[in-house]
């Protein structure tokens, strides 16, 4: 994911527009809806839904608009934690099940008593936006630590 960010409409406020590529060119992540809602200058541009679909991000606003945009890029989008070792910290990457949904709360703590921290994730999120639905694919799940900084996960049946 990627957003330009910038006073796009000249109202005082920074407008945040992110984005995907498919190739060279990005594309609004936003419906038309939402977007004309943050910018109703845009309702002029788009007065139906029949150009929304295939407009690039340069189609919104100028070249010299966009060139004098900051670009914020989103280049890890996983659950991670973050492990200091000596004054350092580290992005450590948490295993295939952590990624399927949200995660807002860790708890560490020594679970099976065995000296080593494991990891119970608690997420989930129903405040989103109807067409994007619930993301709610996850009970809280239980990583099992090995005392490395490494985590495996334990099955619900056996958490």
């Amino acid at each position: 994911m990627f957003s330009k960010l910038n006073n796009f409409d000249n109202n005082g406020t920074l407008d945040p527009i992110i984005s995907y590529y498919v190739g060279e060119n990005s594309y609004p992540f936003a419906s038309r809806d939402d977007m004309v809602e943050q910018m109703p200058l845009l309702k002029k541009k788009f007065t139906d839904y029949k150009l929304y679909p295939n407009a690039s991000v340069k189609y919104f606003f100028t070249d010299d608009r966009l060139k004098n945009s900051q670009m914020l890029k989103a280049e890890k989008v996983k659950a991670y934690y973050l492990e200091n070792k000596n004054n350092k910290f580290e992005f450590r990457e948490l295993p295939f099940q952590a990624q399927f949904s949200p995660v807002f709360t860790i708890q560490s703590l020594d679970i099976n008593n065995d000296g080593n921290l494991d990891i119970i994730l608690a997420g989930n999120l129903s405040a989103s936006r109807a067409k994007f639905g619930y993301y709610n694919a996850s009970y809280a799940q239980l990583l099992l630590g090995d005392g490395k900084g490494n985590f495996t996960y334990s099955n619900q049946q056996k958490s």
